[in-house]
C-alpha cells in the first residue's frame, strides 16, 4: 500500500483521490442521519411552531403570492397578517406539498436543510480560511450541534426542532457571510480599479438578493435574526486584510444601507414593530434601554432556565439519551477563538480574536439578564445565537482538534519517526474513513437506542399531521357550517373560551372556580382537551380544518386587537399575553360583532342569542358549541356615526352596551349621511384580499369584521375604505357593490401604509 497526498491505493485496481473519500464520507453520515431519522421522526418537529409552520406550508400557498411578503389571513384575528414563513423560498417546506406520508415528509425535510447546511458551512470555512479538511468536519460538526435530535444527546436546546426553518435562514446568512467575506479581496483590486469595480459590485448585488431572499423566506424573523450576521459582518470588517479593504467593505455596507432606504425596508419594520402589541412597552413607542440593577437576589435555578429557554446554554437535558450539558461548549468556543487568533496566519487570526472578545462579552451580558441584574433586554439572545452556529461550530472544533493533537503528539513521541511520517501522510485519508465509520456506527445503533428511549416525544407525530388530526362531534360541525376556502363566502368564525370562570376545565383540574387566571395556565386546558379528543378544538386544530377562529396566535398581534382583547374579552385580573391572543369571557355581542357565529365553552351559558347545538363529555369535564344569532358575517351595516378621537369613549360605550356595536359606528372623522340599510351583504375571502357584495337603496356602510388599515385598498374608487370602532373595515358605498379589497403591504410598494395606522394609533390614544 502507497500513500500520497493526492490518493490512496486499497489494492490492484482500487484507487480513490481525497475528494472521492470525502464524498463517500458525506453519504454516509447523510445515511446514518436518515437513519436516525427514520428510526423516531418526532424528534424531528416539535411543539406549536412547528405546528405553525408545517400549517403554513399549505396555507401560505392557498392564500398569498410569492413576492406578498404579508398577506391577508382568513383564520385568525379578524384577517391578521400571514406572515410568519413563506414556503415559496423554503425549499425545506415543499415536501410538504406532497402526498407523501408525514413521517416521510419530515424526514426528508431534514434532508433538504442538512444538504444547505453543510454545503453552506463548508463554504464559508473557506472562505474565512480554514483548510478543506477542517471546513468539512466543521460541516458535520456543525449538524451534531444544530439538528435534532443530536442537539438533545449534547444536552443544547437546538432551535432546530422546534422551529425548522432555522435551517434556510443559517443556509443563507453563510451564504451572505461569504460574499461579504470576499468583498475588497486583493485578487480582485490587482486586476485594476474598473475590474474591482466590477467584481465587488456583483459581490454586493449578490448579497443584497440573498438578503431579500431571506427577508422573503419569513419576513419579521429573519428580520430580527439577521442581527447576528450583522455582529458577524462587523467582525469580518474589523479583520480585513488592509485598510484598502476595509473601505471597500464599508462601501458595501453603505450600498447596502441605499438599497435598503430605497426599498423603505426600514419604514416597513419600524412601522410594523410601533403597531405590534408586543412593543407597547406601556404605550411607549421606542424600546427601553437596559437596566442595570444591583444588589439581586440571585437564583441558580431561574438563571438555568433564562439562558436554556434563550438557547444559549443548557444544563444536561432530560431528554432520553443527553450525554453532556453545553457549558463545555462555550468555554471550547472561547478557547477555540483565542486558539485561531493565537495559531492562524490573518485575517482568519483576527476573526478568532473578534469573535472571543465579542462572545465574551454577549455571555457576560446575557448571564448578568439571567441573573437579573440587567433587565429589559434590548437584544434577545435568539437573535444573535441562530447566525453564531456556524461560528461555533469553527472554534469549537478547533479546541476538539488541538485537544486531539496533544494527546497524539504525547502517544507519537513513543512511535518510530517512519511511522510519524506516515500518520502525517495518511491523516488526509484517515479522517474521512473515521467519520465514515463513526457515521455508520451511529446509524445502525444509536438511532435504534433514540427510537427505544423516546416516550417523551411519541405524541408529536399526530399533532401536525393533516390526514391523521382528529376531528369529533364539535369540529365535524364547525367544518360542515363554517370550513373557509379561497372563494367562499365567510360563513362566520369560532370563539373557544377554556378556563372560564365556574368552567367545568377548572374543576376537573382542580383549580379555584373564581381565581384569575395566570400567565401560560392556557396551556394546562389545551393539553386537558388536546388529550382527552386529540384535537385542541382551537389554533392549529382548527385551521388544519380550514375552520377560522377569533383566537391568534402570532408574534405581531396588532395593538387594536389587543385592545379588544384586554377590554372586553378577558376577565379582570387575567394576563395580556402578547403572543397569544384568547377570549376568556364570552361577552356575546362583542364576539358577535367580531364575526363570531360559534362559542366553544366548557360550562353552560344562559343568552337568548345562543343555541345549544352540541354537548360533548370528556371525562370529567363537558364541551359545549354555542350559535350566535345574527352574527356580523360582513353584514352589520349601521346608520349612526359618531366621530371619536380617542379609545375611551369607546370603552365606555361598549362596556354600557357591547350590542352598540350592530348600530352605531365611532369613527375618526366625519362622514356625510344619511344612511340606510344595505341588503344581501356578504363577504369572500379571496387569495391577496376580499370581496364584498351588497345591495343597497340609498347610500350605505357596512362595517365589516376585517382588521381595518391603510394597507386595504379597494379596486372600485366609488368605494370609500375608513376605520370604525378602532379595528373594523367601514365600507361606504352607494347603490349596488361588488368590489374586491386587495391587502397590499411589503418593502417596495406601499410600505407607508403601516406607518398610517401607527398615526392611527397615535391619534387614538395607544400609542405616546
Amino acid at each position: 500500500m502507497r500513500v500520497t497526498p493526492l490518493n490512496f491505493r486499497f489494492g490492484p485496481g482500487i484507487r480513490l483521490d481525497v475528494v472521492s473519500l470525502y464524498l463517500i464520507a458525506y453519504a454516509a453520515v447523510l445515511f446514518g442521519c436518515i437513519r436516525i431519522w427514520s428510526a423516531d421522526p418526532t424528534w424531528l418537529y416539535i411543539g406549536r411552531d412547528s405546528d405553525f409552520s408545517l400549517w403554513l406550508a399549505r396555507a401560505y400557498m392557498d392564500w398569498a403570492h410569492p413576492f406578498a411578503v404579508t398577506a391577508l389571513n382568513p383564520f385568525q384575528g379578524m384577517g391578521s397578517m400571514l406572515m410568519p414563513i413563506n414556503p415559496y423560498f423554503n425549499p425545506g417546506a415543499w415536501v410538504f406539498l406532497t402526498d407523501l406520508g408525514l413521517s416521510t415528509q419530515f424526514v426528508l425535510s431534514m434532508v433538504v436543510y442538512f444538504l444547505e447546511i453543510t454545503v453552506s458551512c463548508f463554504a464559508l470555512g473557506r472562505a474565512l480560511g480554514f483548510s478543506p479538511a477542517f471546513s468539512f468536519a466543521s460541516s458535520i460538526w456543525l449538524v451534531i450541534l444544530f439538528f435534532p435530535p443530536f442537539n438533545f444527546v449534547f444536552g443544547l436546546q437546538g432551535v432546530l426542532a422546534t422551529s425548522p426553518q432555522w435551517a434556510n435562514t443559517l443556509a443563507l446568512y453563510n451564504i451572505i457571510l461569504v460574499l461579504f467575506v470576499f468583498v475588497g479581496d486583493r485578487t480582485w483590486s490587482d486586476r485594476g480599479f474598473a475590474s474591482a469595480i466590477a467584481i465587488n459590485g456583483a459581490l454586493v448585488t449578490c448579497m443584497l438578493a440573498a438578503v431579500l431572499l431571506c427577508l422573503l423566506a419569513a419576513p419579521f424573523y429573519n428580520a430580527g435574526t439577521m442581527t447576528g450576521v450583522v455582529l458577524l459582518c462587523g467582525i469580518v470588517l474589523l479583520s480585513s486584510a488592509d485598510r484598502r479593504q476595509a473601505l471597500w467593505r464599508m462601501a458595501a455596507g453603505l450600498v447596502l444601507l441605499v438599497a435598503f432606504k430605497a426599498l423603505d425596508i426600514f419604514q416597513f419594520y419600524a412601522a410594523a414593530k410601533s403597531f405590534t402589541a408586543r412593543f407597547a412597552m406601556g404605550g411607549a413607542n421606542e424600546m427601553p434601554l437596559a437596566q442595570f440593577h444591583w444588589p439581586v437576589e440571585f437564583s441558580w435555578r431561574s438563571a438555568h432556565d433564562w439562558l436554556c429557554a434563550a438557547a444559549v446554554l443548557c444544563s444536561r437535558l432530560t431528554f432520553p439519551g443527553s450525554l453532556t450539558g453545553a457549558y463545555w461548549l462555550h468555554a471550547a468556543i472561547l478557547f477555540g477563538a483565542v486558539a485561531v487568533w493565537w495559531r492562524m496566519p490573518p485575517p482568519l487570526s483576527r476573526i478568532g480574536g473578534w469573535f472571543a472578545l465579542v462572545w465574551a462579552a454577549f455571555l457576560l451580558f446575557w448571564f448578568c439578564a439571567a441573573f437579573g441584574i440587567v433587565t429589559d433586554v434590548v437584544i434577545s439572545p435568539i437573535y444573535v445565537v441562530v447566525a453564531m452556529h456556524p461560528f461555533w461550530a469553527f472554534f469549537s472544533l478547533f479546541s476538539l482538534c488541538l485537544g486531539v493533537q496533544f494527546v497524539g503528539t504525547r502517544l507519537m513521541s513513543f512511535a518510530p519517526p517512519v511511522i510519524v511520517k506516515r500518520a502525517v501522510d495518511t491523516l488526509p485519508f484517515v479522517f474521512p474513513i473515521a467519520i465514515t465509520i463513526g457515521a455508520l456506527i451511529t446509524a445502525s445503533d444509536y438511532g435504534a437506542f433514540i427510537a427505544r428511549s423516546a416516550p417523551l416525544t411519541t405524541n408529536y407525530i399526530q399533532r401536525g399531521a393533516f390526514d391523521v388530526r382528529k376531528s369529533g362531534p364539535i369540529v365535524d360541525r364547525l367544518r360542515r357550517e363554517i370550513a373557509i376556502r379561497p372563494g367562499d363566502t365567510f360563513r362566520g368564525s369560532v370563539a373557544t373560551i377554556w378556563g372560564a370562570k365556574g368552567g367545568s376545565l377548572r374543576k376537573a383540574l382542580g383549580l379555584p372556580e373564581t381565581m384569575p387566571l395566570a400567565p401560560g395556565q392556557f396551556e394546562t386546558f389545551i393539553a386537558k382537551v388536546g388529550s382527552a379528543t386529540g384535537n385542541d378544538h382551537d389554533l392549529f386544530d382548527l385551521w388544519w380544518f380550514n375552520i377560522p377562529t377569533v383566537s391568534e396566535y402570532a408574534q405581531g398581534i396588532s395593538r387594536q386587537y389587543m385592545f379588544y382583547v384586554s377590554n372586553f374579552l378577558i376577565d379582570a385580573g387575567d394576563p395580556n399575553e402578547m403572543g397569544v391572543a384568547f377570549p376568556r369571557r364570552a361577552n356575546v355581542a362583542v364576539l358577535a360583532a367580531m364575526g363570531v357565529r360559534f362559542i366553544i365553552i366548557d360550562r353552560v351559558l344562559s343568552d337568548a342569542r345562543l343555541s345549544l347545538l352540541v354537548e360533548e363529555p370528556i371525562g370529567d369535564a363537558t364541551l359545549y358549541l354555542y350559535e350566535i344569532a345574527e352574527p356580523n358575517l360582513g353584514t352589520y351595516s349601521p346608520t349612526e356615526l359618531e366621530v371619536d378621537h380617542g379609545v375611551d369613549k369607546l370603552r365606555a360605550a361598549v362596556d354600557n352596551n357591547p350590542s352598540i356595536l350592530t348600530s352605531l359606528a365611532f369613527v375618526q372623522s366625519p362622514i356625510a349621511g344619511p344612511f340606510v340599510p344595505a341588503r344581501s351583504a356578504r363577504m369572500i375571502f379571496e387569495k391577496q384580499g376580499v370581496r364584498i357584495v351588497a345591495a343597497s337603496g340609498g347610500s350605505s356602510l357596512l362595517l365589516v369584521p376585517l382588521q381595518f388599515s391603510h394597507c386595504l385598498h379597494a379596486t372600485d374608487r366609488r368605494v370609500r375604505l375608513s376605520r370604525a370602532n378602532l379595528i373594523f373595515t367601514l365600507i361606504q358605498f352607494d347603490g349596488a357593490l361588488d368590489a374586491r379589497i386587495d391587502w397590499k403591504l411589503n418593502f417596495w410598494r406601499n410600505s407607508d401604509c403601516r406607518a398610517q395606522d401607527v398615526a392611527d394609533m397615535r391619534s387614538l390614544g395607544l400609542l405616546h
